[in-house]
């Protein structure tokens, strides 16, 4: 993804850091923290809370894969030098 802004210490890096589908649900927020919590616990998911510059936030939309369902889309905000790392050691 693009750069989002740029700061004294250089260009911040906006990315998807983790991703996953939900089926047809009343509720997709409610059944989407606790997929989101788990991937918190996981040592990629500990990198990008310590590490993003600003808080870790996500999106609901549809899921074009599958027509009854939501997709999940966490993102990050990093230094190039933190999401450089992020990029060789998790994706």
């Amino acid at each position: 993804m693009s750069p989002t802004n740029t700061s004294e210490d250089g260009r911040l890096v906006k990315t998807l850091v983790h991703k996953f589908s939900l089926g047809d649900v009343d509720d997709p927020d409610m059944y989407a923290s606790l997929p989101i919590y788990d991937w918190q616990q996981t040592e990629a998911g500990k990198y990008c809370m310590k590490n993003s510059v600003e808080q870790l936030h996500y999106t609901i939309g549809p899921d074009m894969n599958n027509h009854w369902g939501f997709q999940v889309q966490v993102f990050g905000v990093f230094t190039e030098k933190d999401y450089m790392f992020f990029k060789l050691k998790f994706q």
